[in-house]
């Protein structure tokens, strides 16, 4: 009951904060997104480059 209790709780706490407002949490998110953006582009798609024929 417990950890009912405390993911629901984190997850009402969370739409009350405002992430962005503050500097800290908008550069910790860009950081993130440009962190994640680039291991998605440093992946090979389709098993790397084919060469045609």
């Amino acid at each position: 009951m417990s950890g009912v209790i405390v993911v629901v709780a984190f997850i009402g706490f969370g739409l009350t904060q405002s992430l962005l407002r503050d500097v800290r949490g908008l550069s910790g998110f860009l950081g993130m997104l440009t962190a994640c953006w680039c291991l998605l582009k440093a992946t090979p798609e389709g098993g790397g480059e084919t060469a045609q024929s």
